[in-house]
């Protein structure tokens, strides 16, 4: 059951691996174990950052043989945020300072991420993407790409 108030959650990463810490004042808010809720929320946390990595290498192998990349894969990548917080938040769990966590975790500028979103929060359905769109062509202005499609669609 989720309740109304959400507790704020924040990722760290240590020689032992990525570990997950509450604020004080948020441990009362909680009905559920505290171990439990962090152990919980570490697998999520983990899962999602591996996958990340492997949807940013596959990125980077791309660009270093100077391919471009395909729009769906940073949708993808987009998508898997999405993710991660609908998981966390079905927890009860809210992701304080995300770009400064995935940043840090999945080595990538916090502009990238927020492309990124912008484009996961435009186009809905990774299908509706052009199997050949490149990323370079949208990722200054995905509502800008969306607007422009939808007018076609209209014209058509």
């Amino acid at each position: 059951m989720i309740e109304d108030k959400r507790i704020g959650i924040i990722f760290q990463q240590t020689q032992a691996g990525i570990i997950a810490s509450l604020a004080l004042n948020d441990l009362n808010e909680t009905t559920k174990d505290v171990d439990t809720l962090l152990n919980e929320a570490t697998k999520i946390y983990s899962s999602a950052t591996i996958n990340m990595k492997k949807i940013l290498d596959k990125n980077r192998k791309l660009r270093s043989k100077n391919k471009e990349i395909p729009a769906r894969l940073m949708w993808d990548l987009g998508d898997s945020i999405f993710k991660l917080v609908d998981e966390l938040r079905n927890k009860n769990l809210i992701l304080e300072n995300i770009y400064d966590n995935l940043t840090r975790d999945i080595n990538t500028s916090s502009g990238t991420l927020k492309r990124v979103l912008s484009l996961r929060r435009c186009i809905h359905d990774r299908e509706s993407l052009p199997e050949n769109l490149n990323w370079g062509s949208l990722k200054g202005a995905p509502r800008k790409y969306l607007k422009k499609c939808f007018n076609e669609k209209k014209s058509k």
